[in-house]
This record gives structure tokens, sequence and C-alpha cells, in this order.
């Protein structure tokens, strides 16, 4: 039963059995008609953001934008925000979500679905990949990568937040360029694995991280010994300095994803508060201090965690001895309130680092596992052990997701429901196409499965007020929690009866499924989608996107021919300012990445009220503004990802750690 396998029968075998699987477990979704597209995050943010993705990528590739320029910033995406920066969170810079470009209005659900067990099924792949380095191929790499896969983090979290899914083979791909470096094997894996790290975002960038730090230093030390601190410290500083390189060379979509988190609304705490509260390094049995302590605990695998009791029971080499460090720092790392924290960020503190834990315990299930089949005495004991993980693997998910357990694939959606949400009641609008002015459109634009706005505006190519994103645009989100005096969190419903709120931020239509608008709305027409009626109504006091006002806020004039066109909005001057006490308001929400110019001569943006500004000292009747936008830190990105690039060739020809002989595992 533990006889060698070769490479051919291992994928095999881990295909067949990653097959069989997912037709038991997600069969339960599949016979009900639904699809692993969760209803609340998936459905409002994940999904949308997948075809948003497939759409520009496309609109890029065919050269409709801009002549393909590089469409750094969207007006329909909430009121106006950095792709690179709101969309990172959703996998906007992995090169598996370029896929979405094969996604149709029909096809979308299940392409994003297929992708979801692609990823897992790379998972488990790259998890072998990885156990290759210190173990022959056999049944027990074999189980323990399902087992990885299989697990909360793989089915539960990412499977409600399926970006997350990406680190299940990037980790082991990480350590596996490392291992490769202290082996003194040269190769570019790590370096490559690392960009592609970057391109997923800072978030995981910085779980990572975390993780690498002590590994190599415990990997070093244990290969190359404690005598030779020389070649352990080359061995920590080579596979730091592919690392960084490789993040060096994902800055352009790195940096500006980083600056956008910096000034959003999505705040950390303290650092030094976190860092220095003792209560946070007291631990706790029962978890309580972690939001999601469930993404683990969801799906357990009990064989894996009994054979994180066992390796204690095994005889003492340099191998065994590395996995019981692993397992005691991962049981104490488990039971701090600070670890939760730290580990996201300083923000509220979550589970979202447990991949790592569950890649640990998988390692241990196989090196444990696989000695024990070695062993004449336990050998007949191993058909047994494999068959539980495979049955506990299917008795764990059933009992989270059938009708005979918590039944939770009810929090999942079919490919019509995902469908419905898509749409929008705008695209059928007749009265705006022909209208040419430039303006936003509010409503009850509420989802009714999971009662959050949705995020239809960057799909059906209008410019609206809702949306829900994790990040967003700090100015946005304060005029939005000022209007409505509410604390909305990353989203936002409208500005309820607010006219002159809508009124400032461009709003010229109002859909309403009830006909209940605030005064200063006219009924302009009807419009059928879905089967309900919308009956929409026009902004009595709508002039334009852009104002002049003193600098109290008095309007003194509107621009006339304002226009957007990808990354560039532009604007007329209809006032004479020989005062220079006149200030040009857009509808624009203020961002750093915002540059203005009158023919051709810069001139200083600035924030009024949470909108983009400028002042309109010096400039006459007629004037043309254009406002040109750059995601903050592209330009940085590209240079320093030139220059990383060419000390990453040159390292790689003169590596710190010459090859003399491959060192084996340890």
């Amino acid at each position: 039963m533990n006889s060698p396998m070769s490479k051919k029968k291992t994928i095999l075998a881990y295909t067949a059995l990653f097959a069989l699987l997912l037709a038991v477990c997600f069969g339960l979704f599949f016979r009900k008609g639904l699809l692993p597209i969760y209803k609340i995050d998936g459905l409002g943010q994940y999904y949308p953001a997948f075809m948003y993705i497939g759409k520009i990528t496309r609109e890029f590739i065919t050269g409709t934008v801009s002549g393909g320029h590089i469409r750094f910033y969207d007006l329909s995406v909430g009121m106006g925000e950095d792709i690179f920066g709101t969309l990172n969170y959703y996998g906007f810079g992995d090169p598996v979500n370029i896929l979405s470009v094969f996604a149709t209005d029909s096809t979308g659900p299940y392409l994003f679905s297929l992708i979801y067990f692609l990823r897992l099924y790379l998972g488990g792949f790259c998890f072998m990949i990885y156990c290759r380095r210190f173990l022959k191929p056999s049944p027990a790499t074999v189980l323990a990568g399902i087992s990885y896969v299989f697990w909360g983090y793989g089915i539960y979290a990412a499977g409600m937040y399926t970006m997350y899914a990406a680190m299940l083979y990037v980790l082991p791909l990480l350590l596996t360029g490392c291992e490769q470096i202290l082996a003194k094997e040269r190769s570019p894996l790590l370096f490559i694995t690392a960009i592609y790290l970057g391109l997923c975002g800072f978030y995981f960038t910085y779980i990572c991280s975390l993780f690498l730090v002590p590994y190599c230093i415990i990997r070093s030390i244990f290969i190359f010994g404690t005598k030779d601190l020389r070649s352990v410290i080359k061995g920590c500083l080579s596979c730091a300095a592919s690392f960084i390189l490789g993040i060096g060379c994902s800055l352009p979509i790195l940096l500006p994803s980083l600056s956008a988190f910096l000034s959003s609304e999505r705040n950390a705490s303290s650092i030094a508060g976190t860092l220095f509260n003792f209560s946070y390094y007291i631990p706790s049995l029962d978890r309580s201090f972690v939001w999601d302590a469930n993404i683990m605990n969801s799906l357990r695998n009990y064989p894996v965690l009994l054979s994180g009791i066992a390796v204690f029971f095994m005889p003492k080499s340099k191998r065994i001895i590395q996995l019981r460090i692993a397992v005691v720092t991962l049981l104490i790392l488990l039971y701090l309130p600070i670890t939760a924290r730290v580990a996201n960020g300083f923000a509220d503190p979550r589970d979202r680092w447990v991949f790592e834990a569950q890649l640990v315990l998988c390692v241990v299930f196989a090196v444990v596992s696989d000695q024990l089949a070695s062993d004449a005495g336990y050998k007949r004991f191993a058909p047994a052990v494999y068959a539980a993980v495979f049955i506990n693997i299917i008795l764990s998910f059933w009992t989270l997701y059938s009708g005979m357990g918590k039944d939770q694939k009810v929090l999942y959606a079919s490919a019509e429901e995902v469908r419905g949400e898509m749409v929008s009641p705008v695209t059928d609008f007749e009265v705006a196409s022909g209208d040419d002015s430039l303006y936003r459109i509010s409503g009850d634009f509420t989802s009714a499965i999971n009662e959050r706005p949705k995020n239809n505006a960057m799909l059906n190519g209008y410019f609206g007020i809702d949306y829900w994103f994790s990040i967003v645009n700090e100015n946005t989100q304060k005029y939005v929690d000022e209007v409505t005096g509410v604390q909305n969190g990353w989203r936002s419903f409208g500005f309820g009866d607010d006219i002159n709120a809508e009124t400032e931020a461009g709003v010229k239509y109002r859909f309403s499924k009830t006909g209940d608008v605030p005064e200063g709305y006219t009924f302009v027409s009807s419009v059928e989608e879905g089967g309900i009626s919308w009956s929409v109504y026009e902004n009595d006091d709508f002039h334009s996107f852009a104002r002049i006002t003193d600098k109290s806020g008095n309007v003194l004039s509107y621009c006339d021919d304002c226009a957007y066109d990808t990354n560039t909005f532009t604007c007329s001057v209809t006032w004479e300012d020989t005062s220079g006490t006149g200030i040009v308001v857009t509808s624009i929400p203020y961002a750093k990445g915002w540059s203005a110019s009158v023919n051709g001569k810069k001139i200083e943006t600035f924030d009024s009220n949470r909108f983009l500004a400028v002042s309109s000292s010096g400039l006459l009747n007629g004037d043309i503004i254009k406002f040109e936008y750059e995601s903050p830190g592209f330009h940085t990105g590209i240079k320093l990802a030139l220059a990383s690039l060419f000390l990453y060739i040159l390292y790689y020809i003169f590596p710190m750690i010459p090859k003399k002989k491959t060192i084996q595992p340890q």
C-alpha cells in the first residue's frame, strides 16, 4: 500500500479522487440546481467583479477603450473608483481571472464555478509538488493533497470568497521555491510565484510573508546546521532576495491597490495599540476572540488532526523534530488573540491565515501516515487510515451542506438567480438613450436575495450612487455616511430623500418601484424589467456634472459640455472669475490620482466637500478643464518592476549560494 507511485500515477490518482469527491460532495448543490456562488458576498461582490474583469479585459484586447489604453478609473464602479484599488481585492491582477474574458451573461455563472473548482484542483496538485521535496509519491501524499483542499479553508472560506482559493496553490509553490534555493538548486519558482502573489493583492502578500520568514529561518537551520551560520544567513537572504524581487515585479498592480487601501474606509486599528495590549497574548481555548473561527472547524478532518498528535510518538529524527515544532507553534498561534489580529493586518480578528495551518497539518499527515505505512507492524492499518480520510471528508461535507445536517447549501445561488441579479432596468431606459448629458442614476437597486446594494452599474454601463465593495474611496464613503447619518460600512444604499445630495452628486434620473420619490422629481417614463414595473423620474434641479461655486458652496454657474471617457473628465467654464474666489466642483469624488490642466497648463486639484475640484481663478469663459486619472503608484511600480527584474537576472546569474552540490531535504 505504501509502494512508491510514479508521478503519472500520482497525478491520475489525485485527479480521480478529486473528481469523485467533487461529484459526491458538490452533487448536493448540482441536484438542486445550485452553484458554489455565495448569495451574500459571492453574488454581491465577487461574481460582479469577475464579470467586470472579463468585460474590461475584452475591451482592452480589442482596443475599444481609448485606443487600448489602460483603464485606471471607472465612473460606473461605485460612484467612481480606482479599478486597481477596488477590484484587486476580488482578483483583478490574478492571471487565472483572465479566463473571465470567455464569460457571457449565460455562461458566466458556470465559468465562475469552474474556475473555483480549478483553483481547488491546483491547490492539491501544488501541495503534492511540495511534498515531493521530502517524500516519494505515495497514497499518503495523494490523500494529504485531497485533505488539504477539502477542508474548511478551501471549501468553506474559499467557497464564500472565491479569490481566497488562489492561496491554496500559491503557498505550496512559495515553499517549494524556498526549498529549491536552500537545496542550492538554481530555480526561478520562488521569484515567479512571488510575482503571482503580488498580483493577487497586498492582503495575502502580507499573510504569506509572515509565514515565510520563520519558515526559511527554521528550514535553513535544520538544513545547514547551527554551526554553519554563514550558510544559514546566506540561505535566508537568498530566499528573501528572490521573494522581494518577485514582489517588486508585481508593483504596478500591488502599489495602486495598497495606496487605495490606505486611503479607503477600510481602516485598520492602531498597530502599537494591538502589539502592546497584554490581553491579546493570553490564550483563549474557546477562540471567541475570532470573528470567523469556524473556517478551520467547519469541515473537520479528524484523521489529519490525529496525525498531529501521532507525530509526538514517532521515532525522533530531524524531520519529525521540525514537524513537532510546527504543530506546537500552530497550536500556540491558533489560541492567541494576537495572531488573529496581526495576521489580519491589525484589523478585525479573523482566521483567514488558516490555509497555512491546514498546509502544516496535511504535511504532518503525509509524513506520519507514510512512515506508519512503511512499518511492518502498522502497514496493514494503512488502507483503513486512507479510507477514513476519504469518508471523513464526505461526512464532514454532508454534515454542513446536506438536508441531514445544517443544510448550508441554501446560502448559495442558482445560475438563474445569478443572472437575474445582474440585469438592470436602466438597460432598457429609452429616455436616457437620447440624453447626451453626463449624469448619474439613483433608485431602489437593493437585492432581494442578500438585502445589499447591487453592483449593477459597472456591468450595465451607467453611473449610479449604489455600490457594495470592500475597498471604497474614503471621500465617497464619508459623503454617503454624512448624508444618510448611518455608518454604512463600504456600501451605499443611496441618499434616501435628500434630493440636494443627489443633485450635488450629479443624479438626473431616479428609478422607483413604489413611486415614492421626494419633491423635486418629475415623472418621465416607465420601464419593465423582470416582471417589475419601474417608474422613472427626472431631477428638476439637475443642470450639470460640474458647477462653479463660491467658497461657501453657493452655486454661481454651471459648466457646459461635461464628458467622461475612461480616465478623463472634461468640462467647459461658463463663468469668468476675475476675483479668484470661485471653485469648479465636479460630481466626482476626490481622489489623489486626479490631475487637471487648462490649455496644457497644470492646475492644482483639491477636495471640496468630498468632491474633486479646482480653483476657477484666472479661468475664462469657454476654457476647457481636463481632468485625468492615473492609479497612484502605477508609474513608480513600473520603474521598480523593471529594476527588480534586472536585479533578479543579475542574482540568477550570480546567486548568493553558488551551486556546489544539491543538498538533500532534512
